[in-house]
């Protein structure tokens, strides 16, 4: 077997992001496919649970302390209107979608695209001895992406759970697990890394 992840990255799954009521729901985006991925991520959220493995959420929150002119003007080349206000601090946008942090498990607040940026995230990992990341969540070409580029720069080894990321066009999608898996680290599914969980189970069982 190869050398497994240590610990579960979970980006961005929040209401504005993967609710058809948030922000990018009300812009008339298509969110079926990010809907998809979080049902996915749901189950392999439960076995990695179940093996005793650390979970780590990462959101986004911005406020008009952090959001930069520059900042403010990410979101024009969409091909939709979206509102630059998402994900602010307190808001329903805000609030994680579908699932949650239990007891335990640490949450990273993020004000950019990269879970490393301005946040203590790599402090926290090298402080519990931690080098291999799994990769989830939203979206897989902006989020996710940023946050697999900052944590190779940083040495750390990544797999991304393909099929429990999503974006908004399944061609960003594929073209972003593309990259991701020629450049920067290793692209898998979740069945595979649940099969990984349980062969582990049963190696460490006597």
């Amino acid at each position: 077997m190869r050398d497994a992840p240590q610990i579960l990255l979970i980006v961005d799954v929040q209401n504005d992001y993967c609710h058809e009521a948030g922000a990018f729901g009300r812009a008339g985006f298509p969110l079926e496919s990010i809907q998809r991925a979080v049902a996915r991520l749901e189950t392999l959220l439960e076995a990695w649970r179940k093996s005793g493995n650390a979970v780590l959420f990462v959101r986004t929150e911005h406020s008009r302390w952090t959001d930069a002119l520059g900042w403010r003007k990410r979101l024009r080349g969409l091909k939709k209107e979206v509102a630059p206000e998402i994900c602010r601090a307190g808001s329903w946008g805000a609030e994680f979608y579908r699932i949650a942090p239990r007891e335990g498990e640490l949450v990273i607040t993020k004000h950019r695209f990269s879970a490393f940026c301005g946040t203590e995230l790599d402090l926290v990992l090298r402080s519990q001895g931690i080098t291999m990341l799994a990769i989830t969540g939203v979206t897989t070409d902006v989020c996710v992406e940023s946050t697999v580029r900052g944590a190779v720069d940083l040495g750390y080894t990544v797999t991304v759970v393909g099929d429990c990321c999503g974006a908004l066009e399944i061609r960003d999608h594929e073209m972003a697990l593309e990259r991701i898996g020629k450049y920067f680290g290793t692209v898998t599914t979740s069945r595979e890394l649940e099969r990984e969980l349980r062969g582990r189970d049963v190696s460490g069982a006597g």
